[in-house]
């Protein structure tokens, strides 16, 4: 879906705030995946008598990952909200970090996939007390592992001796 910028600052009475759902099932997430449409809206609005066109994007990522600590699948959602004010200078000179063609117009699909990339959380957990799996036998430590919290790998027990 693209946005005629250069006609919103020509024509500002065409502006309208058209929903959006976009399909990012077969795109590549570091992390995670979306199976289901991101949907939502973009609202556009002028500022500054006509001078400054405000662009307001609110979305809802749904995604499915692995835990960070136990890799149980995981099924969260977050929000995506950003407010962008553009003056015409912005657009034609292309200053902005937005996604604009040549011909002035905004591919609001990689503006949202850009929005999911940088809004997703760095790790996803299961629940915020999740202790993980045991680093010696693999089993969740939840369920009751009794391996020892120090072992050592004996390859390095002469450097026991420096300290």
């Amino acid at each position: 879906m693209f946005l005629d910028i250069r006609k919103l600052f020509s024509q500002p009475e065409s502006a309208q705030s058209p929903a959006f759902s976009f399909d990012f099932s077969g795109e590549d997430f570091p992390g995670y995946r979306m199976e289901a449409p991101c949907e939502g809206k973009l609202e556009i609005s002028w500022e500054g008598h006509g001078h400054r066109l405000r662009l307001k994007l609110e979305a809802q990522a749904a995604v499915s990952a692995e835990c960070a600590r136990c890799l149980k699948p995981v099924q969260t959602s977050f929000p995506l909200n950003r407010t962008i004010l553009l003056r015409e200078q912005d657009w034609m000179d292309n200053e902005e970090d937005l996604p604009l063609t040549a011909e002035g117009k905004l591919d609001v699909s990689e503006l949202v996939y850009t929005e999911i990339v940088v809004t997703a959380p760095s790790m996803f957990l299961c629940d915020e007390n999740c202790q993980g799996l045991c680093p010696v036998c693999g089993k969740e430590r939840a369920l009751g592992c009794t391996c020892e919290e120090n072992v050592t790998d004996g390859r390095f027990s002469i450097l026991n001796q420096l300290l």
